[in-house]
C-alpha cells in the first residue's frame, strides 16, 4: 500500500513531500496514511476508475477490512495535494499472536539502524549490502 501510494505521489502528482504514518490505538485500531503535496485529484471516484493505482489500493484496504479515505492536504491551496487515509478497525485486537511477537526492544531509531541502501553506480550496484 504504502509504494502504491508513493508511486502515485511521485509519478503522477509530482510531489516534493510525502509523508506516510502507521498508527495504533489502544482499541486496536491500525490507521495509516499517506499524505502529499502535489497536484491532488479532482473527483476521487474518477480516480478510482481512472486506473488500477488507487483501486487497487482501495481494494487491498477492503481485503483486510478497512475503510480507505480520499481529501486534499491542504483545501484552498494551488497544490491541494493528496490525503490517503486508511482505518483497519480492530486489526491488532484480532491478531494477539502478532502482536505480542513483536518485542518491545525490537524498533531502532532511524538515526541508529545501519544505512542498508545500495549506492548507484558504486561498489555493490545492485544488490543490498550485508546487515553488520
Amino acid at each position: 500500500m504504502t509504494q502504491e501510494a508513493l508511486t502515485n505521489a511521485v509519478r503522477h502528482a509530482g510531489a516534493a513531500t510525502v509523508q506516510a504514518r502507521v498508527a495504533a490505538n489502544a482499541t486496536g485500531d491500525i490507521v495509516w496514511c499517506v499524505e502529499d503535496d502535489g497536484v491532488g485529484i479532482g473527483d476521487p471516484g474518477a480516480a478510482f476508475e481512472a486506473g488500477c493505482g488507487l483501486g487497487g489500493l482501495r481494494e487491498r484496504v477492503w481485503a483486510h477490512g478497512g475503510q480507505l479515505e480520499l481529501s486534499a492536504s491542504r483545501s484552498g491551496e494551488s497544490r491541494p495535494g493528496l490525503k490517503l487515509l486508511a482505518r483497519f478497525p480492530g486489526a491488532l485486537a484480532a491478531r494477539p499472536a502478532a502482536v505480542a511477537a513483536i518485542s518491545p526492544g525490537a524498533a531502532v531509531a532511524a538515526d541508529q539502524a545501519p544505512d542498508t541502501r545500495a549506492r548507484a553506480g558504486g561498489p555493490g550496484h545492485g544488490r543490498v549490502p550485508e546487515l553488520a
